[in-house]
């Protein structure tokens, strides 16, 4: 396939499970290295960069993947405030936003919590907070609400899309096509984009 995303644009990736949109957000996230062709971030090879530019990359990226990654030693406010943290924000400024954050995820009261004590729903909102927290320029969000009842899922649509209106580069897949209204849409079966959709 060939697509592009533009800067501030929003893409939603559907289909049937199986169908590649893991494989292709966690190429896009670069946790999986492409066997062939190329993937640019940011007008970059990310690839063909050294080790600390794909760092530098990462950072600029908002990640939500099915598994999670939550760090269960860490407490729920730790896990949301880890982006902020490593880009070096202030104590006062991390304390502040990690708190806003939770309390508009409704896990303010869970603060203290570890990731194993919170249900799937929680966890997921956790990670769709920690995405979020380092104000990145593209967040990629596999599946972001699939656990999630339907008033915290349409919580955690409505401040991506808020986001994306602010100019952050979104792109979400879900097995859905209907999740929400999105400018781009790619299909994909079998690891391949519908003809019709051409994107």
């Amino acid at each position: 396939m060939n697509l592009e995303v533009p800067e501030g644009g929003f893409m939603l990736v559907h289909g049937e499970a199986g169908a590649g949109k893991t494989l292709l957000m966690a190429m896009a996230g670069l946790a999986l290295r492409p066997g062939a062709g190329r993937i640019q971030l940011f007008g970059l090879d990310p690839w063909g960069v050294s080790r600390q530019g794909r760092a530098r990359l990462r950072r600029r990226l908002g990640l939500v993947f099915q598994d999670l990654g939550l760090i269960d030693d860490m407490t729920v406010a730790e896990n949301a405030a880890l982006p902020m943290r490593i880009a070096g924000v202030r104590p006062e400024v991390l304390r502040r936003d990690v708190g806003e954050l939770l309390t508009w995820m409704g896990l303010a009261g869970k603060a203290a919590a570890r990731p194993g004590d919170l249900n799937h729903d929680e966890c997921q909102r956790l990670a769709v907070a920690r995405a979020v927290a380092g104000r990145p320029e593209i967040i990629l969000a596999d599946e972001p609400v699939g656990w999630m009842g339907p008033e915290a899922a349409a919580r955690v649509l409505r401040l991506l899309l808020q986001l994306n209106r602010q100019g952050v580069t979104l792109v979400m897949a879900s097995r859905n096509p209907d999740l929400v209204p999105a400018p781009q849409k790619l299909e994909l079966v079998r690891g391949r984009p519908r003809p019709e959709a051409r994107p």
